[in-house]
């Protein structure tokens, strides 16, 4: 699936696609970010739950005989799978090339080798990114395009976010006027999403309005994005601002604000669960139920910068300020999570495992003279969440956790990678010998802590159990012809 930046291609898998699954089908949703398999495993490691070496496995899924082996085992669980790799271009613009070509011969060998259907969703500005990998040649035969919305689904997207909170617009001639400036525009959506974000931030909060007022203040969308524009370009200096209008010709930024709150979501639960919760509830046999305060809340402003200042040098940036929190994971299997009162209901609600209160990552390359070229993979994340754990003895499965939910935290990591590669031409061949260092710092920060009272085996609770791979090399050759 293709669409332009700003279509609302992950709105319409994540709120449209996945709800109309019928039975028979699972499904599970990925971004490539840097670290395109360690998404993968993340996403797969809530679906095959905690079976015999499935977490060795899942350390080694960068090797895609295992992977293949691992989707298989998931596949297997349902009449038909789904890997849905969302915001595709991500491969391309933050990995080095060898990962690209190793994530590319996975997808392309899972429709045979996994039976799954894969399903990719990008911007069509990076489309053709993927002639460069025989595996992804299926995508220009199947292709399923998505237009921004128009018409009446970009009103209802300026409307109706507002009266679920309880507010209108004044007159029926704002919308009418935002709506008249953005058409034809390729990015309409997001601009009106940013004016309506500014006309928010002015609204009556007695009157329960967006009002005209606000609306002319600001000049309508040209306005508010000029006004930002110029704010921006003050605080740079007049000295500069030459030299920055050039330089953003070719270049980007992008402001998003997303919010995504998922409410009575869909698990199973003991029968007498579903009137009044009590410890002696009856527990004959379980139902499945969009259970009322099951929730997920993800808030977050994300800020993306890239940049072709030069024919010579391209970076991508992007930095994240989010909070995720629930009783939830929002995976879509049923889990032991709100089975058994109180064991699995108490200190459900907390940060959750995926929470990062900030995400930084750099990526990009140099083009230097005689064929050489430079390229840099960078990324941080601040702290991440745990929970203290038993296990209950009156109940028959599962933990409860003992404080509320991802209360305790670990410093957050960060790892660095580098490329060299140096280019021959003879004629129309020519050969690229490309040396690749993960890890450049050798940092091995802890990424998981043991999480159970009575300890993991040698481990006390709260001692790292899993860390960051150390530094390593790669040495790779290419030939084009």
């Amino acid at each position: 699936m293709i669409g332009p930046s700003g279509a609302g291609k992950s709105s319409f898998l994540r709120a449209g696609l996945l709800p109309t699954l019928t039975d028979g089908w699972q499904a599970i949703i990925t971004t490539p970010g840097s670290h395109p398999f360690g998404h993968l495993a993340r996403a797969l490691a809530g679906e095959l739950g905690e079976a015999p070496g499935v977490t060795d496995l899942l350390q080694h899924i960068d090797e895609p005989d295992i992977a293949i082996e691992l989707l298989s085992e998931w596949r297997r669980k349902s009449k038909h799978a789904l890997l849905i790799v969302d915001q595709f271009e991500e491969l391309f613009t933050q990995n080095l090339e060898g990962v690209q070509a190793s994530f590319a011969e996975l997808l392309g060998r899972l429709p045979l080798e996994a039976d799954l259907f894969v399903l990719l969703s990008m911007r069509d500005d990076f489309l053709f990114h993927c002639q460069s990998f025989e595996p992804l040649a299926p995508v220009f035969s199947e292709l399923a395009p998505l237009g921004p919305p128009i018409g009446a689904s970009l009103r209802r997207a300026l409307v109706e976010p507002a009266l679920r909170c309880g507010y209108r617009f004044e007159e029926e001639s704002i919308i009418e006027e935002m709506l008249a400036e953005v058409e034809g525009e390729r990015g309409a959506l997001p601009m009106v999403a940013f004016t309506a974000e500014r006309l928010w931030t002015k609204r009556d909060r007695e009157a329960g309005l967006l009002t005209k007022a606000a609306c002319e203040t600001m000049g309508g969308v040209g306005g508010a994005l000029a006004q930002h524009a110029e704010a921006t370009l003050t605080q740079i200096g007049e000295e500069r601002s030459g030299t920055v209008r050039e330089l953003f010709r070719r270049t980007s930024l992008e402001l998003s604000y997303v919010k995504k709150d998922n409410a009575n979501i869909m698990e199973d639960t003991c029968n007498g669960n579903l009137t009044n919760p009590e410890a002696d509830t009856a527990c004959d046999y379980f139902v499945l139920a969009n259970l009322e305060g099951v929730r997920s809340n993800y808030e977050a402003l994300i800020l993306r910068f890239e940049s072709r200042a030069r024919d010579w040098f391209h970076v991508v940036g992007s930095y994240v300020y989010s909070d995720l929190q629930g009783n939830h994971d929002g995976g879509y299997e049923t889990s032991d999570a709100f089975d058994v009162w109180p064991y699995f209901f108490v200190n459900r609600y907390g940060y959750l495992p995926d929470h990062s209160r900030h995400r930084v990552k750099v990526n990009g390359f140099v083009i230097l003279p005689l064929d050489f070229s430079l390229a840099l993979n960078s990324w941080w994340r601040s702290e991440f969440r745990w929970t203290p754990e038993i296990w209950p003895d009156a109940a028959p499965w599962g933990t409860m956790y003992l404080e509320p939910r991802g209360i305790r935290s670990e410093p957050g990591e960060y790892q660095i990678d580098f490329q060299v590669a140096k280019g021959f031409t003879w004629g129309r061949t020519r050969l690229q010998l490309i040396g690749t260092v993960y890890n450049l710092l050798s940092t091995e920060t802890a990424t998981e802590a043991c999480t159970l009272e009575t300890g993991c085996g040698t481990f006390e609770m709260g001692d790292p159990i899993a860390w960051q791979l150390p530094r390593r090399y790669e040495l790779g050759v290419r030939l084009e012809f």
